[in-house]
């Protein structure tokens, strides 16, 4: 099985393109429905399910052009409001595992993308999931003071994932752009031998990126707390 993360440019909108023997799903499609054609055409799959979990925003994906194109199946949550035909799911109960205090936030949100079986939440959040010895995975992040004090340019490359715009108006001397959204363009090029420094505004672009990156099997970066927001308060060369 191969899954892939799939952004667009403009609307910051992500989709997950999934294949398994000749076959093909697509979780929240992209508004634009040719690329992915292209890609199924190119991969020389057939698309059997389409998943919507953000259906109060459907009106941004082409979850009905593309099952019109295709003749797949679209999949729905149980609370969803459809007027047209659709798979609908069974709810499965989740359980929560989030920072003390954030429980609420968390099945709020849950709750408006149709997630509405909530059993409860771990007592003590992550912590108490370390302790337990469950698997965890994390990023590696530090503060923009100590890229300062550490970043060796011989030995590291740092790379800005803001949007064009954002980077060309001000960055960091030795920073490359490479967009969040053009993720899937640019992750080819990463040596895994070298180093990756990672920012964007304010830190959350770059989490996702992190995040995509670590899911292909890259480890050897860092990731940058703060963003360029906290790094333009650093001594660091900075373009005018």
């Amino acid at each position: 099985m191969h899954i892939e993360q799939i952004f667009t440019g403009c609307l910051a909108q992500g989709a997950y393109y999934i294949t398994s023997e000749g076959e093909a799903a697509i979780i929240d499609p992209l508004r634009e429905i040719t690329p992915n054609l292209d890609r199924l055409k190119k991969d020389g799959l057939r698309l059997k399910y389409i998943f919507e979990t953000h259906f109060h925003a459907d009106f941004v994906s082409g979850h009905l052009e593309l099952a019109q194109k295709t003749w797949a199946a679209i999949v729905y949550g149980p609370t969803a409001n459809r007027g047209f035909e659709a798979i609908v799911a069974e709810d499965q109960p989740i359980l929560l595992v989030v920072d003390p205090g954030r429980d609420e936030e968390a099945i709020t949100r849950l709750a408006r993308v149709g997630f509405d079986q909530v059993l409860g939440y771990l007592n003590g959040g992550i912590s108490a999931w370390v302790e337990s010895g469950r698997e965890t995975d994390r990023v590696n992040r530090i503060t923009a003071e100590e890229f300062a004090r550490q970043f060796d340019p011989s030995t590291s490359v740092v790379y800005d994932v803001r949007k064009e715009t954002e980077y060309a108006a001000e960055h960091a001397q030795d920073a490359f752009n490479r967009p969040l959204a053009y993720i899937n363009d640019w992750i080819r090029d990463i040596n895994p031998e070298q180093h990756l420094v990672m920012h964007c505004a304010g830190g959350n672009r770059s989490l996702i990126a992190a995040s995509i990156l670590l899911s292909r099997g890259y480890r050897n970066f860092t990731e940058i707390a703060g963003g360029f927001s906290a790094l333009s308060k650093t001594h660091i060369p900075k373009t005018d």
